[in-house]
């Protein structure tokens, strides 16, 4: 299950990079992109979710 892990990720509500890197990993999902969908959900799952630091 490793795999749903990284290329999975849930986005914070209200946090415009999270938003920013959803839109990516759908796009990436739709594309068949699983760089760029790794690439998306990482940044997701590092995100200060709008905390600034």
């Amino acid at each position: 299950m490793l795999d749903v892990w990284l290329y999975e990720a849930d986005p914070v509500p209200g946090c415009e990079n999270c938003a920013v890197e959803k839109r990516r990993l759908d796009q990436s999902v739709a594309a068949g992109d699983r760089p760029a969908r790794f690439a998306a959900a990482q940044s997701i799952r590092q995100c200060r979710h709008g905390t600034g630091a």
